[in-house]
């Protein structure tokens, strides 16, 4: 299959399911946009996705605030005009004990990156989706060898 002229936005890109996923569409021939906060390792997916031919846009932010979510899907907007694909793939996990007191913290940011953010970009990705009768992805994972709540 080939995304050739597709533009997809990629969150969490920097490592994992969603590093390969951009390497993915990038050997597809898609038009890749890599979202994260780290951005030596979204540095290290850009070499990956240029390997074959393709130059990601890479955006260093927190998409749990409001305001960097909608400026990299501003910024993915004014660079290539328009938006196919959307991947919800940023995630997060934080433990948290009702002992130490930062169990609700811990709660409050794993539901701000892992279920808001979703929301959130899809809310801001709708318009443009609309446009190109394009698709969202939502992708859940979990890596979590043991949790205590005590």
């Amino acid at each position: 299959m080939s995304f050739t002229g597709k533009v997809v936005f990629i969150s969490g890109a920097r490592s994992g399911i969603g590093a390969a996923a951009a390497i993915e569409f990038a050997k597809q021939d898609a038009d890749v946009v890599i979202i994260g906060r780290n951005e030596a390792k979204m540095n290290n997916v850009y070499k990956q996705c240029e390997t074959h031919g393709k130059k990601p846009l890479v955006i260093k932010a927190d998409i749990s605030k409001d305001k960097e979510a909608k400026a990299a899907i501003n910024k993915t907007i004014d660079k290539f005009g328009k938006l196919d694909i959307l991947v919800n793939n940023a995630g997060i996990m934080r433990l948290g004990s009702i002992l130490y007191g930062n169990l609700l913290e811990s709660h409050d940011e794993v539901m701000s990156t892992n279920l808001r953010v979703v929301m959130h970009l899809t809310t801001l990705a709708a318009p443009h989706l609309i446009k190109t009768k394009g698709n969202i992805i939502n992708i859940s994972s979990i890596g979590v060898k043991y949790c205590r709540f005590y």
